[in-house]
């Protein structure tokens, strides 16, 4: 909780998400892909910029399962087609350093740190590891490349890759 000075002179606590919106910090992006088959995959690139990024994932598997892996240090030959994400607060928005690709040329994957199974119709952090539960977050380095890569288990998949980010 974060006090803050309201337009009357009194003191309002707010939650620290909340805080961070107001302040105009706290972005997301969203993918997907509607027909997902064996062994084909949907890739979010992340980029951090010179400050960490604290990030939280949602995922989902419709109609088969899906793995779900995150590798950090990735290197690229090219980053692919940049995503577009959105300021939660539309009125003051600070920049968000990190940017965020789909369908990048992998040269490296780097070091695996997450390797999951989704089962279908599964939806939620639960999916992305064991760890996470009930919307917790990971703070990922500055200056690194991150991959959050699904790759479909079984034919005729469709998933989603959606993330709510902010950095330090």
């Amino acid at each position: 909780m974060r006090g803050v000075i309201n337009g009357s002179g009194g003191l309002v606590t707010q939650d620290v998400i909340t805080y961070n919106v107001h302040k105009g910090c706290v972005w997301g992006f969203y993918l997907e892909d509607t027909d997902l088959d064996t062994n084909e995959t949907l890739d979010a690139l992340l980029c951090v910029g010179m400050e960490p990024l604290h990030v939280v994932f949602d995922v989902a598997a419709f109609g088969g399962q899906v793995t779900a892996y995150i590798y950090e240090g990735v290197t690229v030959s090219s980053k692919g087609t940049l995503v577009s994400q959105s300021c939660f607060n539309r009125v003051t928005q600070l920049p968000l350093k990190t940017e965020v690709y789909t369908a990048p040329s992998i040269t490296s994957l780097g070091k695996a740190i997450v390797n999951r199974r989704i089962l279908a119709h599964a939806q939620g952090n639960a999916g992305i590891t064991s760890s996470i539960r009930q919307g917790a977050e990971r703070v990922f380095r500055s200056n690194t490349n991150y991959l959050l890569r699904l790759t479909a288990v079984g034919d005729n998949n469709a998933v989603t890759i959606s993330a709510i980010m902010c950095e330090s």
